[in-house]
């Protein structure tokens, strides 16, 4: 994996982090949810007006506000939730704070908020599975280019990689090497490249691409693309490309 990949690593750490937040602040939200509730005490309260209202998104909100009473003393406010079951005169069951009455909950307050964890969860998955794929991909090619085992592969093919930017899709070189002293022959596939690949000339003999292995396990490796390009385009006479396609 080359330097072009950090961006892409990056940018799924990012969502990685994001889904990490959302986590931790309903974490402290449903930790002082628990902390209320040791002491909190339950009421019935009344629906007494819901507010309809459209944001500046254009998305149609609701103020939802109750009130109850605590020992004859009537208490209340806006409960900051709702869904399409409430209607003014009817109730919902609160939770509230015993020495102040108006620090009060509506009990579902921790069901409702099932998809901001969610989202949370979704977020945080989708960003770090991907990226520390790709950091231990990264670590691993780097280990192999610094202590592994350099062999000569012979090129194959150039094939078609399942991954598109701007209606283009991405390659990878296929390459194999024959291991006479086992009998073996091992198929190589590259990371992604985007770059301009050269063309390689009918009558000119296959090429062969470096592939870094680790000596004790083949299936370990990293295919040298770049500077098996980087070879090619020296051998075939021009070595500088630019690509605008």
């Amino acid at each position: 994996m080359g330097k072009g990949s950090w961006p892409l690593i990056m940018f799924f750490l990012l969502f990685a982090i994001l889904g990490a937040i959302l986590l931790t602040a309903w974490s402290v939200m449903f930790f002082e949810y628990l902390e209320f509730n040791k002491t909190a005490k339950e009421a019935t309260a009344t629906i007494t007006v819901i507010n309809t209202y459209t944001d500046r998104d254009g998305d149609t909100r609701h103020m939802v506000f109750v009130k109850f009473y605590v020992g004859g003393q009537e208490y209340g406010g806006e409960i900051g939730h709702w869904d399409i079951a409430m209607a003014v005169g009817k109730t919902v069951t609160i939770r509230y704070n015993t020495n102040n009455p108006y620090d009060f909950r509506i009990s579902s307050e921790i069901i409702n908020s099932w998809p901001f964890l969610l989202v949370g969860v979704v977020f945080f998955l989708t960003g770090f599975i991907p990226s520390l794929k790709m950091i231990k991909r990264r670590l691993s090619s780097k280990w192999l280019l610094a202590k592994g085992k350099r062999i000569m592969a012979t090129f194959c093919d150039v094939a078609e990689g399942n991954v598109s930017m701007n209606r283009r899709f991405c390659y990878n070189i296929i390459c194999e090497y024959n291991d006479s002293a086992t009998s073996t022959t091992y198929l190589f596939k590259s990371e992604n490249l985007w770059e301009y690949f050269p063309q390689i000339q009918a009558d000119q003999q296959m090429p062969l691409v470096p592939v870094y292995v680790n000596p004790n396990d083949y299936s370990k490796y990293n295919v040298a693309a770049k500077e098996f390009i980087t070879s090619i385009r020296k051998t075939n006479g021009y070595q500088n490309v630019i690509d605008y396609t």
